[in-house]
């Protein structure tokens, strides 16, 4: 028996009806020992369902996959994986129902397209935290090869602006951003 096999014995997968039938809420499997997040599991055996040929199977996967990961606040799968879903449909000659998934895809997660609203959030959950902890400075970390990007990179801010070495942060750095094509975070910055 494979790994997989034992991994998935409590969910069939091998067949549709199985597949759409693990709850969203199935977040993880425990096998020998380790805990193995279903949306990652599902992932894995679309490429088995793939390479054996069953790619309704492996489209079932990760469409299953998708939707387990919009089920957390911060949603665990990247762009590519999720774009899996589309390139899988698109492989099973479906073009117009690739495309409709591509757009619901864009629709559901616009931080795709626009990384400036990843970064928003980041930064403000960052802002955040070094309120809790009394620190009033945080420090962006970016592209260094972008040339917005790059300006931002290392570059460390003062919350409240009473800092008289470091400027306040921007406020529209903290409501939208810095960059539609790379991803800016934050980190509270210690002296």
């Amino acid at each position: 028996m494979s790994f997989l096999s034992k991994l998935f014995s409590r969910y069939d997968l091998n067949t549709l009806d199985g597949i759409n039938s693990i709850p969203i809420k199935a977040s993880n499997i425990t096998y020998n020992g380790q805990s193995t997040p279903m949306y990652y599991a599902l992932q894995r055996k679309a490429t088995e369902h793939d390479k054996n040929g069953n790619i309704d199977l492996a489209i079932a996967c990760l469409r299953k996959s998708n939707e387990i990961s919009d089920s957390f606040v911060r949603i665990p799968l990247l762009e590519k994986d999720y774009l899996r879903l589309v390139k899988y449909l698109e492989k099973s000659g479906d073009l117009e129902l690739a495309k409709k998934e591509k757009e619901n895809i864009y629709n559901n997660h616009p931080e795709f397209l626009d990384k400036s609203i990843i970064s928003a959030r980041l930064i403000q959950e960052t802002v955040k935290n070094a309120k809790r902890y009394n620190n009033d400075l945080i420090i962006l970390s970016s592209s260094k090869n972008c040339p917005f990007c790059k300006n931002y990179n290392k570059k460390i801010y003062s919350i409240s602006g009473k800092s008289k070495k470091y400027s306040i942060l921007p406020d529209n750095i903290l409501k939208g951003g810095v960059c539609k094509e790379h991803t800016v975070n934050a980190f509270i910055y210690n002296k």
